[in-house]
């Protein structure tokens, strides 16, 4: 009897010890599985402009297809207040994905890192044209990095120019010339931009580099109502403007908005000329069409605005600042910059730009050449003055200059800060 006890009680026993092991196999495997749980970066953004949005997409996919650990999650910040205050409440976000203007503003109020250490590691200043670190630097640090830069390019079409016996344009000189013309012959220009900027004040950019300095803009941000009123060179701006109005140059009609069928336009003899973004040029690399090479005034060279509307910075509260490094690194290596060439975008990348033929070449000449002068002045100012720059600008082409336009601008920004 006593045996059988004995028995029984070593099968619950082996029975208990195997239930036991299972369990802990099952525990050790949950615990396994956790390990193996994707690590994610989280990018906000509060870029508005598809043809960008699009580009930085693609980048996020092609990581993620070489780093299946791990997982990108991409929020759209388009919240009332205004991306600051939610990087003050969310401490989860790794990656800020925005403009020039909010990464002045972010690096000053502490919320974006220093990232020389990944320009010094990956080599940016020699693998990049100097506009892309120029677009990323506030002071002396570097606190973003531009994803793709675009050019405003000049395009035209020499046989529809001839129809209405106008010459084609060697530089801007003459180019202004051609303006002169078109404007008497009450023929548009049209202007295909990304979707963030107004073509008016973006041509008028074009003018704003001899007059503007952008170092000094950038100083000034956020600085008190006076120091802005003490910048003169912004008047200067809109001084140099006027000229063009009054040498009716530019006109209130001159330009009208288009969107990126106006390639095929052109080429098909519709227009005989457009101001477009380089991002096009996947269209014109095919056609007859041709770019304007030479910017130049005379003895004076014009500064071609480049366009970075989206640049990366890291935050100081990012959890996974070694991941966010890292995709930094794969985004800017010489073996995906050549596949975003491979794709028919030009990059900032020397290497992936060697090769370049045709309007490619041309655009890629223009980006060799740009540094800080180049960038859009209005990046270097709060976001809240652009829309009060539009209003006087607009008035200047109507034939309302009084030379009052930037107290104007520095009044009525200052008007809306205090209503916040």
């Amino acid at each position: 009897m006593k045996r059988k006890i004995r028995i029984i009680v070593l099968i619950f026993i082996y029975i208990f010890t195997l239930t036991a092991c299972s369990s802990g196999q099952g525990d050790k495997s949950k615990g396994g599985a956790k390990k193996e749980e994707k690590q994610k970066i989280t990018i906000y953004t509060d870029v508005k402009d598809k043809y960008t949005l699009d580009i930085m997409k693609y980048v996020t996919e092609e990581y993620k297809k070489e780093n299946t650990k791990i997982d990108i999650n991409i929020n759209n910040a388009m919240y009332k207040n205004g991306l600051k205050d939610e990087l003050k409440k969310d401490s989860n976000i790794d990656i800020v994905f925005t403009n020039r203007s909010n990464i002045i503003d972010l690096s000053k109020n502490g919320f974006l890192s220093d990232i020389s250490n990944f320009y010094s590691k990956s080599n940016i200043s020699e693998k990049f044209y100097n506009i892309m670190s120029s677009y990323g630097m506030v002071g002396d640090k570097y606190y973003g990095i531009g994803l793709i830069p675009y050019t405003l390019e000049i395009l035209y079409n020499e046989d529809a120019l001839k129809k209405i016996n106008l010459p084609k344009p060697t530089n801007l000189k003459e180019v202004q010339q051609l303006l002169i013309k078109v404007n008497e012959k009450n023929i548009k220009i049209p202007i295909a931009l990304t979707d963030d900027i107004e073509p008016l004040i973006a041509v008028s950019s074009i003018y704003a580099s001899n007059v503007i300095s952008n170092l000094q803009l950038e100083k000034l941000y956020n600085s008190s109502i006076e120091k802005y009123k003490q910048f003169s060179n912004m008047q200067n701006y809109f001084t140099e403007l006027d000229k063009l109005y009054k040498n009716k140059v530019i006109l209130k009609d001159t330009f009208e908005k288009a969107d990126e069928n106006i390639v095929s336009k052109v080429e098909g003899n519709e227009l005989p000329i457009a101001i477009v973004f380089s991002y096009l040029n996947k269209d014109i690399m095919n056609s007859k069409l041709q770019l304007l090479s030479d910017y130049s005034l005379s003895d004076v060279k014009i500064n071609i605005p480049v366009i970075i509307n989206g640049l990366f910075s890291i935050c100081t509260n990012s959890k996974n600042a070694e991941s966010a490094n890292d995709f930094l690194e794969f985004v800017y290596s010489d073996k995906f910059q050549s596949k975003l060439s491979e794709q028919g975008f030009i990059t900032g990348n020397k290497k992936a730009n060697a090769e370049l033929k045709g309007s490619s070449k041309i655009i890629s000449e223009h980006l060799a050449k740009a540094n800080n002068d180049n960038i859009l002045f209005f990046y270097n100012l709060p976001q809240k003055i652009n829309s009060l720059l539009l209003v006087e600008v607009e008035k200047i082409f109507k034939g309302n200059y009084d030379g009052k336009e930037w107290d104007r601008v520095v009044e009525n920004y200052s008007k809306a800060s205090e209503k916040k």
